[in-house]
């Protein structure tokens, strides 16, 4: 099984179809048996907050509670992440915003009030199971949309099951060169540049008159002066 994203296709085949499950459609027709599905789950009335301050739960052994501010809005939450720390970016859930079949609302932890849910990458749809809630990177500002950020909704995730003769369509390049012969699309990928060595003659001093051919490198790196036997 190989997964692929539509932005990387994209990149090297520069495959603009008017809808997207079209690529999907060619490839089973020739021969590469392909799915897609969106990345991640969309979560609507979140966004970055950054922890202001954490402390233990007075009721609750297992429970932190945290500050967070959204730059606009301050939030308390009430978590069971271990990973969270002051001064750390992450996800939250506002009240409003709909996780699978849980609808995110003021929820009492003993005495303590919760006003929403961080996110971890499981519950936003990117990984299957996951510990702790994700940290963003510290150049992340608050207010910003995590769906955006991650890409989440935008990305088509491709995937194909290889057969043992489609070696060639295990990455993306080789998948992007299949989608740009089926529609007949010139590739965009750019080669890289490689400087090919230079011939050079080099004074050679044979003290035998057995040797008929010498073949060799020049490396101007080396700075070793031993006389090879």
């Amino acid at each position: 099984m190989r997964s692929s994203s539509t932005h990387g296709l994209k990149k090297f085949a520069g495959c603009r179809c008017s809808s997207k499950k079209r690529p999907v459609e060619r490839l089973n027709e020739t021969g590469i048996e392909t799915i897609f599905y969106p990345f991640g789950n969309r979560i609507e009335n979140t966004t970055i907050v950054k922890i202001l301050s954490v402390k233990k739960h007075p009721e609750r052994d297992r429970l932190l509670i945290c500050e967070a501010t959204d730059g606009k809005e301050n939030y308390q939450i009430v978590t069971a992440a271990q990973n969270v720390f002051e001064g750390a970016k992450v996800a939250l859930a506002k009240e409003g915003a709909k996780i699978g079949d849980i609808v995110i609302k003021p929820v009492k932890f003993g005495s303590v009030v919760s006003q929403g849910m961080f996110l971890s990458l499981e519950e936003m749809g990117i990984v299957e199971s996951a510990e702790g809630v994700f940290i963003f990177p510290e150049e992340i500002k608050e207010g910003e949309d995590p769906n955006r950020l991650l890409g989440i909704g935008e990305e088509q995730i491709i995937e194909i099951e290889i057969t043992p003769n489609r070696g060639d369509a295990l990455s993306v390049r080789g998948l992007s060169r299949e989608i740009a012969a089926i529609f007949g699309l010139k590739r965009k990928e750019k080669l890289p540049v490689i400087s090919i060595a230079q011939e050079e003659e080099i004074d050679i001093q044979f003290l035998t008159d057995k040797v008929r051919q010498i073949q060799g490198n020049s490396d101007k790196r080396s700075k070793d002066k031993a006389i090879s036997p």
